[in-house]
């Protein structure tokens, strides 16, 4: 019966021996991570049609842009004047002669009163983020009226920027 207390003893003198020696330290570190702010633009193109010379009505036509900037980043988007504009105007031209041209000018809405960017000196459209593509319509318009282009592809080539 002795030889049993005595492992007991010894059993519990190494468990509290075990317990005691144990120790601990915590420490702690800091995780971060930081969002910046971003944007992308698509745009698609805006595509009149056919313009008759001389025509007695607007040819009018809509286009898309879709901006996705970061959640509540302000921007700006700004349409410039083309390669043919020059800061009032916008002009397509045609690929088959050096001077035929038909003016038109692009808009921020469907009435066709708040001229878009370059084309008015500066006018931009301004909005915010939601992590997601939005969505802008522009509104193109080749007024009435203009005759003497010799028949031809008419373009321009116009560079949208996003601040932000």
């Amino acid at each position: 019966m002795n030889k049993y207390l005595s492992i007991i003893t010894l059993s519990i003198v190494l468990c509290a021996f075990s317990e005691a020696q144990a120790s601990g330290v915590n420490g702690s570190f800091q995780v971060s991570a930081t969002v910046s702010a971003s944007c992308s633009v698509s745009t698609n193109d805006l595509n009149f049609g056919n313009y008759n010379s001389g025509q007695n009505g607007d040819l009018d036509a809509t286009g898309q842009l879709g901006v996705a900037c970061t959640n509540d980043t302000s921007y700006t988007i700004d349409v410039g004047t083309g390669l043919y504009g020059n800061g009032s105007s916008r002009k397509l031209k045609s690929g088959n002669s050096a001077t035929a041209s038909l003016n038109y000018q692009i808009y921020k809405d469907a009435g066709r009163n708040s001229v878009w960017g370059e084309g008015s000196g500066g006018a931009s459209k301004v909005a915010t983020g939601t992590g997601g593509q939005q969505s802008h319509a522009m509104y193109g318009r080749i007024p009435a009226g203009q005759s003497g282009m010799p028949t031809g592809a008419y373009s321009d080539h116009v560079i949208v920027e996003v601040t932000f």
